[in-house]
């Protein structure tokens, strides 16, 4: 009944996409079809136009996942094809930042998302921004099984620094050394563990940065870590710092709360319509190293108060629990097929 269009790539040894969790997830109520898993771009895009002719037969509506960068185009080809052969389709816009694409291919964008059954958003802050363009939006923030994730009650936190996210240079992982680097000025035993696979050679940048500023011996560098493990790993450390200079709903932060770490962000994206600063976590401005030292000083100084917040942020995460987020889709997909 549905066809699930995105990246299906990890089993070429990349990190799953959250569409690899959705599209199973949906499919223990709907009939879903999945495309594509060609590890080339060029071929994965054509296996997604193609798989929409394939079962044009067999589907009432197509999702595909729309993201500013390259594949955005991806969504453009479906989109069209899904004209062509007459079926509904629904943009998830999942990009960060999808706001410059609408401002580079405004045509093009305006096609999309005004011939589509509907645009889903995961965030308020995506919403907020195609309102303001005059679209109509949908919002379903991503589903987290948050039972799976133990709430690890710290009885002290210390300077026991966690990243998770892809070694990219839009996460800006470099800023982690630097942070790391500022703290060793007066904490000499502060560690951070930096958990991610490499996407664009940023793991050479950061550990160039850790001999420069010598603090290689206090970074530990694991690679890709699948969810089981990385939790885990999670356990052993006490902040979560989310570092990015761009950002839609990142998960790794709502998992980071689920888990009873305090999390510091940027404010940026999804994340400053999410974290309540001082309530469920702490926002700071991107870039700014200085003030990431700051806040992980306040945690270290006010133990009794961050307990509070994470107990808070424990109980935000459990709102995007599966049997709360499901039902938003089932009436999404009652909607259309209404039509």
């Amino acid at each position: 009944m549905i066809l699930y269009v995105g990246n299906y790539i990890s089993k070429h040894g990349t990190t799953p996409t959250f569409n690899e969790f959705l599209s199973d997830k949906l499919g223990e109520t709907y009939k879903v079809y999945k495309s594509s898993d060609q590890k080339n771009k060029y071929l994965r895009m054509i296996a997604m136009c193609w798989s929409v002719f394939k079962y044009s037969h067999k589907v009432k509506v197509v999702m595909v996942d729309s993201f500013s960068t390259q594949a955005f185009w991806f969504a453009f080809g479906v989109a069209l094809m899904c004209r062509i052969n007459r079926i509904p389709y629904v943009p998830i816009i999942r990009g960060g930042m999808f706001e410059e694409r609408l401002k580079r291919n405004p045509r093009l964008s305006r096609w999309i998302l005004k011939n589509s059954a509907a645009n889903l958003s995961p965030s308020h802050f995506m919403e907020d921004i195609l309102k303001s363009k005059g679209y109509s939006v949908t919002y379903i923030p991503n589903y987290l099984d948050v039972k799976n994730y133990e709430f690890f009650k710290r009885d002290k936190f210390e300077l026991k620094l966690l990243w998770v996210r892809s070694l990219h240079e839009v996460y800006n992982p470099v800023l982690a050394v630097d942070i790391l680097h500022t703290l060793k000025q007066k904490h000499p035993n502060v560690s951070l563990c930096m958990i991610g696979p490499d996407k664009d050679g940023s793991k050479k940048q950061i550990e160039d940065q850790a001999i420069k500023l010598g603090v290689q011996d206090a970074i530990t560098l694991t690679g890709k870590l699948n969810k089981d493990e990385w939790r885990m790993e999670s356990k052993n450390y006490d902040i979560f710092i989310n570092t990015t200079n761009v950002d839609n709903q990142p998960l790794t932060v709502i998992e980071a709360m689920a888990l009873g770490l305090p999390v510091i962000s940027t404010a940026i994206g999804g994340n400053k319509y999410f974290i309540r600063e001082g309530e469920n976590g702490f926002l700071v401005p991107v870039g700014d190293r200085d003030a990431f030292v700051e806040k992980i000083e306040y945690i270290i100084n006010n133990q009794e108060k961050v307990k509070t917040i994470c107990q808070t942020a424990r109980h935000d995460a459990e709102q995007f629990e599966w049997d709360k987020v499901k039902p938003l889709y089932d009436s999404l997909f009652a909607g259309i097929m209404k039509k």
